[in-house]
């Protein structure tokens, strides 16, 4: 994928890209500009939302649906697998077993 900011947000793929991205670039705006090759949108306002999306769109998946790529290390462990976990304004990065344990002493009462 690429892309360029100069008198709009263009974005243009090596080969035709999927019907999630191209549903993703349809949504926010984007269009076919048959001249250039490219898919358009004027205004580039949101337009780094509309790549963040495409970027997790394309980003490569383990069987669980889950990106090959962590969220960072385990606050817990240090295990380099870490994911974001949602428990509110102070988000923790823990891998799965840290998370599993967690759980287990919230049900239990302990945290």
């Amino acid at each position: 994928m690429h892309y360029s900011f100069t008198g709009g947000a263009f974005i243009w793929f090596d080969t035709k890209p999927s019907d999630d991205v191209r549903q993703i670039l349809r949504a926010n705006g984007f269009r076919w500009h048959p001249a250039s090759g490219r898919l358009w949108r004027r205004k580039v306002t949101g337009a780094a939302d509309v790549l963040g999306a495409l970027h997790k769109a394309l980003a490569p998946k383990r069987p669980d649906g889950r990106p090959v790529r962590p969220d960072g290390t385990c606050w817990r462990c240090k295990d380099p697998d870490g994911w974001f976990r949602s428990y509110g304004p102070a988000t923790p990065v823990y891998c799965d077993k840290c998370e599993a344990e967690s759980r287990a002493a919230r049900a239990g009462g302990a945290l």
